[in-house]
């Protein structure tokens, strides 16, 4: 089903990815980086399926919030037809580190 709806990722919502693909591939076997980008890819999925339907995160007006899992977040605003993907976080670090990148 196409909903029409396009993604597009800011500069740090691509280093975000990038910093968790490093960390993981730096200590874990490959299947788990290979699950992570899995596990991304059909979130965003979902987001464009449904961009409305996930809630509003509580550290900014108009940016919705997508679990990944229980260590990941994804962070996104809709513009018209444009998903922006604001912030890939870690579910485990200082929640006012997050503050700050969104």
């Amino acid at each position: 089903m196409n909903s029409g709806y396009e993604i597009e990722w800011s500069d740090q919502a691509r280093d975000n990815f990038n910093e968790i693909i490093k960390f993981l591939s730096a200590g874990w076997d490959k299947n788990v980086v290979k699950k992570f980008v899995r596990n991304i890819d059909k979130e965003l999925i979902h987001i464009k399926t449904f961009p409305y339907g996930f809630p509003m995160s509580q550290y900014r007006d108009g940016v919705r919030r997508c679990v990944v899992s229980k260590i990941n977040t994804i962070y996104y605003t809709v513009q018209e037809k444009i998903i922006y993907i604001v912030a890939i976080e870690d579910n485990r670090r200082d929640p006012s580190r997050l503050k700050n990148l969104l």
